[in-house]
């Protein structure tokens, strides 16, 4: 709703007194009239201020020529503001102040009645309802992106009775925000709002390296397991401190009980499944943790060794009774999963004659098997032969 109104002020007075009346002395009572017209015509908006610009003065008695003036005092340069509660600044027309000397067509001379005429016009627009922020403002969290917190933008916007409204903020969009909270202060027209800029330090984050497949067992002291130094190291890292891999803690997780690793290059992981747990902290107190399941399997066969010659000779006279080979040891085993365990087939102490024909060649197969079940095989031969003289006709 607009309002105007129109406030004439006539300040008339004899003799020098009133041409020499200084400017502030007349402004003075100009700017507290308008200020009262102003609160009385336009209840609905905010006064800023009531001052004055610009004005004339007409001096007498009628009949002199007036000339051009000389100003005893500069013009007041100043303003006349109104604005409602919508932000709106009103029109204002005033006049500014010019004690003046008027002169004759006879001669200059200094004339002491003088009228001085103000006008004061103010044209406000009210609008009781303020620009409103749509949406609402809201807080906004983001991570920090290094130690020195983050770069934040935002968009806020507002309208008054649909119509745009310019948005400030400050901080502005863009900034650089410490990590923490930040209040940021918005206005639109004469609606002032704040919402938070929060920085949060991210938990550390876990490297994707966690093993997906079994280790293969590679000692068997104090039993047969997996070391694995150089085969895995947890990795961790965050924005604000980097790489945080030299403050991972490791536990070994057992039912309820968790038991401190002093890392996992310094456990045997035995054969099996076993549960771990990496713990890491940042410079800011913020954890992560994750859980790793150990898989060490022993599938690495058993290397056999046969002694040589790999051929066994046994003489076995006509008369005689037949003899016992004995090869307990023409094989060894080593591998990881001790013991080992070999066997013979045909057994080590079996008979010529029957497990071994004379003048014939048998092959013994020597297995080794390891604590893991693996296995692996070796082969020599038993040849059984006449003396010089029984030959059957081999040699």
């Amino acid at each position: 709703m607009a309002r105007a109104a129109t406030l004439l002020l006539v300040l008339c007075a004899a003799g020098p007194a009133a041409a020499s009346r200084s400017p502030s002395a007349l402004l003075a009572g100009y700017g507290s009239a308008g200020r009262s017209l102003l609160q009385d015509q336009t209840s609905c908006c905010a006064l800023v201020d009531a001052t004055a610009t610009g004005g004339t003065m007409t001096c007498g008695p009628s009949g002199l020529l007036l000339t051009a003036p000389s100003v005893q005092f500069a013009p007041i340069a100043a303003s006349i503001s109104v604005t409602g509660k919508s932000g709106n600044t009103a029109a204002m027309t005033t006049t500014a102040l010019y004690p003046q000397t008027c002169s004759s067509r006879f001669g200059a001379a200094t004339w002491g009645m003088c009228t001085l005429l103000l006008s004061l016009k103010v044209d406000a627009t009210c609008d009781p309802t303020p620009p409103v922020f749509d949406p609402a403002l809201e807080d906004i969290s983001v991570d920090a992106t290094s130690a020195a917190g983050a770069v934040v933008t935002y968009a806020p916007t507002a309208n008054d009775d649909g119509a745009p409204v310019t948005v400030t903020c400050d901080p502005a969009s863009g900034s650089q925000f410490v990590i923490g909270t930040t209040p940021v202060t918005c206005t639109a027209g004469v609606t002032t709002g704040t919402f938070n800029v929060i920085v949060a330090v991210a938990a550390p984050a876990f490297a994707a390296n966690a093993p997906t497949t079994p280790f293969e067992a590679n000692t068997n002291t104090p039993y047969v397991g997996a070391n694995l130094s150089g085969l895995y190291t947890p990795s961790a890292s965050d924005p604000v401190d980097g790489d945080l891999s030299a403050s991972i803690e490791t536990f070994l997780v057992s039912n309820d009980e968790q038991i401190s690793l002093s890392g996992v290059d310094a456990y045997i992981f035995p054969l099996g499944s076993t549960q771990i747990k990496n713990t890491v902290t940042n410079s800011f107190g913020v954890s992560s943790e994750e859980f790793v399941t150990i898989v060490v399997v022993g599938t690495t066969k058993p290397v056999v060794t046969v002694a040589t010659p790999l051929q066994i000779l046994v003489t076995q006279p006509r008369s005689a009774p037949p003899k016992t080979v004995n090869y307990a040891d023409k094989c060894t085993a080593t591998g990881v999963a001790t013991p080992i365990t070999i066997t013979y087939s045909p057994p080590s102490g079996s008979r010529t004659g029957t497990t071994f024909p004379v003048g014939q060649t048998t092959t013994v197969t020597c297995t080794a098997t390891d604590a893991a079940g693996n296995t692996a095989t070796g082969t020599f031969t038993v040849r059984v032969r006449r003396p010089p003289g029984q030959e059957d006709g081999r040699k």
